[in-house]
């Protein structure tokens, strides 16, 4: 039984192989079809990502937002009759500066621990720092030089 396995076995990647020369000899790529398949791929990856879109249309809906409340405060602004001319345009490019400046950026990281650009040598911790102004103590007492 085993031997009649291993030649069924055999037979059948025979056929597979054959079975796939067949096909690449059937599906020949000319370097045309190459150049356009390229300039396929090329001109999805100029599109934009999905999410950066969506991203940039909620800013500019945020931002139409703003604009509108802005523009209804400025015409309450302007209406008003009691107020000198040069006020009411001082306060109305107040309204519109507040209201483009809420644009802001949000969520900036802070600045990473560790020693400033001015200073050389390594990052100095709790432990390093105490070790330091102990050395800095024996050498005063020893009557040396300061660590420093």
């Amino acid at each position: 039984v085993a031997p009649a396995k291993v030649w069924c076995n055999a037979i059948c990647q025979l056929l597979l192989l054959l079975l796939l020369v067949v096909v690449l000899l059937l599906l020949q790529v000319s370097k045309a079809d190459i150049d356009e398949e390229k300039a396929r791929l090329a001109a999805i990856d100029a599109r934009p990502i999905k999410k950066v879109a969506e991203a940039k249309a909620r800013k500019r809906k945020r931002m139409q937002v703003r604009l509108e409340q802005a523009r209804q405060k400025a015409t309450s602004v302007a209406a008003q009759d009691d107020v000198p001319m040069a006020s009411k345009m001082k306060e109305i490019e107040k309204i519109y500066a507040k209201a483009r400046a809420a644009n802001g950026v949000k969520g900036s990281k802070g600045k990473k621990g560790g020693r400033s650009d001015k200073r050389k040598g390594p990052a100095l911790d709790k432990r390093m720092k105490k070790d330091k102004r102990g050395m800095d103590r024996a050498a005063k007492r020893a009557g040396g030089k300061k660590g420093r």
